[in-house]
Protein backbone atom coordinates (compact mmCIF):
# COMPACT_ATOMS: atom_id res chain seq x y z
CA UNK A 1 0.00 0.00 0.00
CA UNK A 2 1.89 3.22 -0.76
CA UNK A 3 0.92 6.36 1.19
CA UNK A 4 0.20 8.30 -2.02
CA UNK A 5 -2.64 6.95 -3.54
CA UNK A 6 -5.78 5.76 -0.98
CA UNK A 7 -6.58 2.06 -0.74
CA UNK A 8 -9.40 0.47 -2.30
CA UNK A 9 -12.57 1.35 0.66
CA UNK A 10 -10.81 3.92 2.34
CA UNK A 11 -14.04 5.58 3.75
CA UNK A 12 -17.15 4.36 4.08
CA UNK A 13 -20.44 5.25 1.98
CA UNK A 14 -22.21 7.95 3.91
CA UNK A 15 -26.35 6.99 4.16
CA UNK A 16 -29.23 9.11 4.49
CA UNK A 17 -30.00 9.99 8.48
CA UNK A 18 -26.75 7.68 9.82
CA UNK A 19 -23.49 8.67 11.64
CA UNK A 20 -20.43 6.72 11.65
CA UNK A 21 -16.55 6.94 12.47
CA UNK A 22 -14.07 5.86 9.90
CA UNK A 23 -9.96 6.84 10.82
CA UNK A 24 -11.26 9.29 13.52
CA UNK A 25 -13.52 10.46 10.96
CA UNK A 26 -17.15 11.45 11.90
CA UNK A 27 -19.71 12.72 10.11
CA UNK A 28 -23.86 12.76 10.33
CA UNK A 29 -26.09 13.74 7.38
CA UNK A 30 -29.38 14.61 7.65
CA UNK A 31 -31.84 14.72 4.52
CA UNK A 32 -29.30 13.59 2.38
CA UNK A 33 -27.41 16.56 3.00
CA UNK A 34 -23.88 16.80 5.15
CA UNK A 35 -23.15 18.78 8.05
CA UNK A 36 -20.05 20.99 6.90
CA UNK A 37 -18.58 22.92 9.37
CA UNK A 38 -14.84 23.41 9.98
CA UNK A 39 -12.77 23.24 12.40
CA UNK A 40 -11.98 26.25 15.09
CA UNK A 41 -8.70 27.67 14.56
CA UNK A 42 -7.25 29.66 17.30
CA UNK A 43 -6.31 33.16 15.36
CA UNK A 44 -4.82 32.68 11.53
CA UNK A 45 -1.52 32.65 9.93
CA UNK A 46 -0.38 35.11 8.24
CA UNK A 47 0.33 34.73 3.68
CA UNK A 48 3.01 36.00 2.44
CA UNK A 49 1.27 38.34 0.39
CA UNK A 50 0.01 39.91 3.21
CA UNK A 51 -3.28 38.01 3.53
CA UNK A 52 -4.61 35.84 6.50
CA UNK A 53 -5.86 32.03 6.72
CA UNK A 54 -7.13 29.89 8.73
CA UNK A 55 -8.18 26.80 6.86
CA UNK A 56 -6.40 26.39 3.04
CA UNK A 57 -9.05 23.78 1.65
CA UNK A 58 -8.03 21.11 -1.17
CA UNK A 59 -10.39 18.46 -2.73
CA UNK A 60 -9.79 15.07 -4.26
CA UNK A 61 -12.17 12.52 -5.64
CA UNK A 62 -12.43 8.94 -4.09
CA UNK A 63 -13.70 5.97 -6.45
CA UNK A 64 -16.41 4.49 -4.11
CA UNK A 65 -17.00 7.49 -1.93
CA UNK A 66 -17.01 10.63 -3.91
CA UNK A 67 -15.64 14.36 -3.66
CA UNK A 68 -14.47 14.46 -0.53
CA UNK A 69 -12.40 17.99 1.16
CA UNK A 70 -9.78 18.52 3.44
CA UNK A 71 -7.31 21.11 4.97
CA UNK A 72 -3.94 21.49 4.15
CA UNK A 73 -3.03 23.80 6.57
CA UNK A 74 -3.45 22.84 10.55
CA UNK A 75 -2.68 24.51 13.49
CA UNK A 76 0.40 22.78 15.61
CA UNK A 77 -0.80 20.97 18.96
CA UNK A 78 2.21 22.86 20.88
CA UNK A 79 1.03 26.22 22.90
CA UNK A 80 2.64 29.37 21.31
CA UNK A 81 2.38 33.04 23.04
CA UNK A 82 1.45 34.25 19.35
CA UNK A 83 -1.01 32.08 17.54
CA UNK A 84 0.12 33.27 14.43
CA UNK A 85 2.80 30.87 14.45
CA UNK A 86 1.31 28.18 15.32
CA UNK A 87 0.92 26.20 11.45
CA UNK A 88 1.65 23.60 10.12
CA UNK A 89 1.14 23.95 5.87
CA UNK A 90 0.95 20.48 4.79
CA UNK A 91 0.47 22.68 0.53
CA UNK A 92 4.01 22.46 -0.02
CA UNK A 93 4.88 18.80 0.10
CA UNK A 94 1.04 17.95 -1.21
CA UNK A 95 2.55 19.40 -5.22
CA UNK A 96 5.88 17.37 -3.96
CA UNK A 97 4.71 13.97 -2.96
CA UNK A 98 0.82 13.91 -3.44
CA UNK A 99 -2.16 14.56 -1.49
CA UNK A 100 -2.82 11.32 0.71
CA UNK A 101 -0.86 11.64 3.49
CA UNK A 102 -1.95 15.61 3.86
CA UNK A 103 -5.82 13.74 3.70
CA UNK A 104 -4.47 11.37 5.75
CA UNK A 105 -3.62 13.99 8.64
CA UNK A 106 -7.32 15.78 8.33
CA UNK A 107 -8.96 12.65 8.71
CA UNK A 108 -7.35 11.93 11.46
CA UNK A 109 -8.16 15.43 13.15
CA UNK A 110 -12.03 14.64 12.00
CA UNK A 111 -11.80 17.47 9.12
CA UNK A 112 -12.06 15.33 5.90
CA UNK A 113 -15.91 16.60 4.75
CA UNK A 114 -17.57 14.29 2.07
CA UNK A 115 -19.34 15.66 -0.47
CA UNK A 116 -20.74 12.91 -2.49
CA UNK A 117 -21.31 12.94 -6.00
CA UNK A 118 -21.78 16.63 -5.44
CA UNK A 119 -18.70 18.08 -6.83
CA UNK A 120 -20.51 21.91 -7.46
CA UNK A 121 -20.41 21.66 -3.18
CA UNK A 122 -16.89 20.06 -3.26
CA UNK A 123 -15.76 23.31 -5.27
CA UNK A 124 -17.97 25.91 -3.65
CA UNK A 125 -16.65 24.69 -0.54
CA UNK A 126 -12.47 24.33 -1.00
CA UNK A 127 -11.88 26.44 -3.65
CA UNK A 128 -14.41 29.58 -2.78
CA UNK A 129 -15.05 29.20 0.58
CA UNK A 130 -18.66 28.82 0.85
CA UNK A 131 -18.22 27.91 4.70
CA UNK A 132 -16.97 31.01 5.67
CA UNK A 133 -19.58 33.30 7.44
CA UNK A 134 -19.80 36.45 5.55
Amino acid sequence: MSLLQPPKGAILKLQQGRSFKAGGLLRMYQSGEPIHTPKERRGVRQNPDGSHSSHLMAREYLEGTGWVVFPTLFQDSKPYADDSKNWVDMGESMEKDGWWKTYKEAESRGEVYVFGDDEAGAIDFADKGSWKKK
